[in-house]
């Protein structure tokens, strides 16, 4: 069953999601669309030890990511870093529509107001995609807050991962001192892609 939903990626991507209603005339939705049909995630994310599964996937997760119930509808896995409980990973499913991917990046570089420093890698043989961007991020105080605090010295890790189902998105942002030492766990994450 399908559901018509206007997402704003910052929704999903942002930790603390809430159910207000998305501006549908914000640029930023999806690359200029202001609605979009999402079929209801119904793929199941299994974490049993260190092992995450989820589609046709299996990664091995962090030893410092803690998982703990979703706190949003739209969240299909949550974690937070084990020495900073405020820093949280949240993973999410929209449906099998991979042209969500490039426009999803695109909006995470404008949840920046200043980007020192960028990057895009594709690892375990291109079924995963990261992208780490540093600079003055736009905290809100929810996600669908229109008002933001600039704050600099911020830093978001992000991966969309391929299955048979369609994409998957991971996604934690927080101090840059804190993630700059998640780099190397966060590739190794991904670099643990093994596909059934």
């Amino acid at each position: 069953m399908k559901y018509l939903l206007t997402v704003l990626l910052s929704i999903a991507l942002i930790f603390g999601c809430s159910k207000e209603k998305v501006d549908t005339k914000d640029p930023h939705v999806m690359g200029g669309k202001t609605e979009i049909t999402v079929e209801k995630p119904n793929v199941p994310v299994k974490v049993e030890g260190r092992t995450m599964s989820f589609s046709n996937v299996k990664m091995t997760v962090p030893e410092n990511w803690v998982q703990e119930q979703t706190n949003s509808e739209m969240r299909v896995v949550q974690f937070f870093l084990k020495q900073d409980d405020m820093i949280g990973i949240a993973g999410f499913y929209f449906g099998n529509q991979p042209e969500m991917v490039d426009a999803n990046i695109d909006r995470w570089k404008n949840e920046f107001t200043k980007i020192d420093n960028s990057e895009r890698l594709s690892l375990a043989n291109g079924k995963s995609i990261m992208v780490s961007i540093k600079g003055t991020y736009k905290k809100k105080p929810f996600p669908m807050a229109t008002e933001f605090k600039e704050v600099q010295n911020y830093m978001m890790l992000a991966c969309i991962i391929t299955t048979k189902d369609g994409p998957f998105y991971f996604k934690m942002v927080g101090e840059a001192n804190i993630l700059s030492d998640e780099v190397i766990k966060f590739k190794e994450f991904l670099n643990s892609y093994h596909a059934n």
